[in-house]
Order: structure tokens, then sequence, then C-alpha cells
């Protein structure tokens, strides 16, 4: 009977242990070792200060080349297209260097037909506007400039009336270009 209770006893207690009632007072010195934690289940906060090995610190290396740079025209009076292809809005100066870049251009017609905008490789062929319809166009295109320069948009119309209200052109440099065409 003896090693019956002695052998029960210990499966019985473990049972009847209430939750939450061993602490750290209950737990004794060293008790607590590696084997018994679960792996990666302590956080960095869970050790003082010093305690964590910490890694070589990287060198800082070069700053990269990645300058923005915005060019906003806004005509007082408007700038009225004309039937020759003309500059709507350039970017600022910008040195040489791959560029990714967007143009908007805020077109507002009085009636207009075979409006072309373009951007680099990016175009509207022949919009044709209502009179007192205004048009905001948004184009995106990637530029290489072998020298300073700027970074153009440019519009026409065939007939008819149509200004520009507002243009412009944000240009961010990139450390290389890589174009793909899909067909």
């Amino acid at each position: 009977m003896a090693l019956f209770v002695a052998l029960g006893g210990a499966s019985y207690a473990a049972i009847k242990i209430p939750k939450n009632s061993v602490g750290a007072a209950q737990i004794k010195k060293n008790a607590v070792t590696s084997t018994k934690v679960k792996d990666r289940s302590l956080l960095a906060k869970d050790f003082k200060a010093g305690q964590l090995p910490t890694g070589k610190k990287g060198n800082a290396g070069s700053r990269g080349p990645s300058d923005g740079y915005v060019g906003n025209r806004n005509p007082t009076p408007l700038l009225d297209l004309t039937a020759s292809f003309q500059t709507v809005t350039t970017s600022q100066q910008l040195p040489a260097g791959s560029y990714i870049a967007v143009a908007r251009v805020n077109l507002v017609s009085g009636g207009a037909s075979g409006i072309v905008c373009s951007f680099g490789d990016d175009a509207v062929q022949s919009l044709s506007l209502g009179a007192g319809t205004q048009m905001p166009l948004t184009f995106a295109s990637g530029f290489k400039l072998n020298e300073a320069g700027k970074i153009t948009a440019g519009c026409q119309r065939a007939s008819g009336s149509v200004s520009v209200a507002q243009s412009s052109v944000v240009a961010t440099r990139v450390e290389s270009l890589a174009v793909a065409t899909t067909n």
C-alpha cells in the first residue's frame, strides 16, 4: 500500500496544483537550465544590459544616389498651346545620371482636338477635349543624361484652343536604370 501511495501521490499532486501557484519563490536557484527553456522563446528584453553579445558595427558605406528634384511651372497667364510642339514644363537643372521621372500637365480646354503630349517614352496621342474641360495628364519615364541638363515634357494641339494651367516634373536619381519592353 505504501508503494502505491508513493508512486500515485506524485501524479495526484501534479493534477491538483492550482493554476499560477508556482512562482519565483518556489523555484530553487539554478533549477531552470537551458534544456528546460524552449528554444527562441526568450526576447532581448529578458536579459540584463550587456548579457547578449553584439555584432561588429558595419561600415557606413557611401551615400546612395537617390537625390530628388522638382520643377514646377504655374504660368500666368495660362500657357496657350500652339500647333507646334512646345515645352510645357521642365525639371530643374540635373547632373548627369539616370533618373526615374514623373511629369504632370493640367490642361484647360476651350474646345480642342489632336492634343499630343509626351514625356520621354510616355505619350498621349490625339486627345480631344470639349470646351470648359479640365484634364490632368500624368506621365512617367526613365531618363539617362550623359551630361547635365533638364528633362522636358511637351505638348501641341492640332486645332481649337487649349492651355496649360500648371505643370511639374519630379525626378529621382537612381544608381542604374534598366528598361524592359514587353509586347
